[in-house]
């Protein structure tokens, strides 16, 4: 049974509702038209509904109060005016249903032209899927007809094969903390160098003339925007100062890594790698010496630890931390305060990598370390306990460790130095680790005694054991053979004496 729209309302082919209602014979001179016909602008009947219930009720009041009128009673103007109102509606109306009349052609022919599109893209599609599966079907029918050595090795893409390089490091967490991004700009580098090309393509000469064109870059080369785009052997060809050669080991070595885990993976097409005979070993690096008493002074004599006034904590605490701890730079700025613990009554410092923004350098740098008696007598432990009453979680909360761990302190103590007539590549703060090992073994001590209080294997034991046997007071009896010299002494000032005149760097 077909649906019998409400009084009134009328449907058109689109769907559209009209509100319609039949003017009165009598009234028909005045108004002008048979009929008032006019578009609700909705497809439900819900709320066309409402609309012309409003409607009729307003023109059957209009028209009773036209027959309560009698003709004569109403003026030609007022006529004129009333058939004017009634003139602009309508044309009014006309347009609208015009344009909607439109809108719904412009619909239709944007629906009938998607669909056509679409039976074109079927049909495309269809053709494009059985051309493929012929050309598979002739292939896979030339292959098996031909001898195995005749058949295609695989085409793995350089590219692709340095980020599956990537991806298992990571997940094997054999990269760490700067590891990272060394491997990638050394592997990124050669892959501009060679362009991105199936492995297979790669021979050792592609590796020699990579080795000789590493010799001729700058360095820092990623940092140089004006070098963007352009090819490394024009790079190469401007003769500019070129980078150490521990940068090129360090970056050939990150080639021969790569091919060597490509031929152990095996379906990389590779046989042997083009990087086999090319290992360049360690170049000579610089030594680098413990502090002497004179430097020490420097460092200590500064216009801060004169003054007692330091911009932030860590330049107070890292340089006594660094000479009576023997702990790398980067350990000591990742130091949370939960770090700082108490073993058989021996205050320590756990140097570990269970923090979110830790990392260690190798398994056996997980260590304990007893605080020495010159550290207590500053104050660092009343320092710790206050940070921890101020919801404080790390040491030094204004490192910012998002690039590494020492980058923002090495790069104040590299000045700070400086500053203090304490020159040479052979004495970066590294030295106070040379330090704290070379004084203690010239008081007596012995590899044994410090592998695990500083963190080296030395094929001793394993980090496992430095970790597990917590031996916290044999451990304290080695920090303590480390003495402070007379004239240092009193440069260390406790840490009540001190000011930190701003929190940030």
């Amino acid at each position: 049974m077909a649906f019998k729209l409400p009084a009134h309302l009328h449907r058109n082919r689109y769907g559209t509702l009209y509100f319609r209602l039949t003017v009165p014979v009598d009234l028909r001179p005045l108004i002008g038209q048979a009929e008032i016909y006019r578009s609700l602008g909705t497809a439900s009947v819900r709320h066309a509904a409402d609309s012309a219930q409003t409607l009729r009720i307003a023109l059957q009041r209009l028209f009773e109060e036209l027959k309560g009128m009698s003709e004569e009673g109403v003026s030609e103007s007022v006529q004129a005016a009333l058939r004017a109102v009634i003139e602009s509606r309508r044309r009014r109306a006309r347009d609208m249903e015009a344009r909607e009349d439109l809108e719904q052609r412009i619909s239709q022919m944007k629906s009938d032209q998607f669909r056509v599109e679409a039976e074109h893209r079927r049909v495309l599609e269809a053709a494009q899927a059985a051309h493929a599966r012929t050309v598979v079907q002739a292939l896979a029918s030339a292959a098996l007809s031909a001898e195995p050595k005749q058949r295609e090795q695989p085409r793995v893409m350089l590219s692709i094969a340095i980020e599956e390089f990537a991806r298992f490091k990571l997940a094997k967490k054999e990269w760490r903390g700067k590891t990272e991004g060394k491997m990638r700009a050394a592997l990124g580098l050669f892959l501009r160098a060679v362009g991105d090309q199936p492995l297979s393509h790669i021979g050792q000469p592609k590796v020699v003339e990579f080795l000789e064109l590493l010799r001729r870059l700058p360095p820092n080369l990623q940092k140089m925007k004006a070098m963007e785009g352009k090819p490394l052997h024009e790079i190469a060809a401007l003769a500019l100062p070129p980078v150490s050669e521990k940068t090129v080991v360090d970056r050939l070595d990150a080639v021969i890594a790569f091919f060597k885990w490509c031929v152990e993976r095996g379906d990389c097409g590779l046989e042997r790698s083009p990087a086999d005979g090319l290992a360049l070993g360690s170049p000579r690096s610089t030594e680098r010496l413990p502090f002497s008493d004179q430097q020490l002074t420097r460092l200590l004599s500064s216009k801060e630890f004169l003054e007692r006034r330091f911009p932030n904590w860590y330049s107070f605490w890292l340089i006594p931390m660094a000479l009576f701890t023997g702990a790398r730079l980067g350990e000591l700025c990742q130091l949370e305060l939960a770090n700082f613990v108490y073993v058989d009554d021996v205050c320590c410092i756990e140097i570990t990598d269970a923090g979110e923004e830790q990392a260690l350098k190798n398994r056996n740098s997980k260590r304990l370390v007893p605080l020495h008696d010159k550290l207590i007598e500053m104050g660092l432990v009343r320092h710790v306990e206050k940070a921890k009453r101020e919801g404080q979680v790390r040491l030094f909360p204004e490192i910012d460790l998002s690039i590494s761990a020492s980058h923002v302190a090495s790069k104040w103590f590299g000045r700070y130095r400086v500053r203090c007539g304490v020159t040479g590549v052979e004495a970066p703060f590294h030295s106070f680790r040379h330090t704290f090992i070379t004084r203690i073994m010239d008081a007596g001590g012995n590899l044994s005694q410090l592998a695990p209080i500083v963190g080296h294997g030395e094929k001793l034991i394993t980090g496992n054991t430095y970790w597990n046997k917590r031996d916290a007071r044999a451990r304290r009896e080695v920090v303590r053979l480390l003495a402070v010299p007379e004239e240092i002494a009193p440069l260390l000032p406790a840490v009540e004496q001190v000011t930190v005149v701003q929190s940030s760097n």
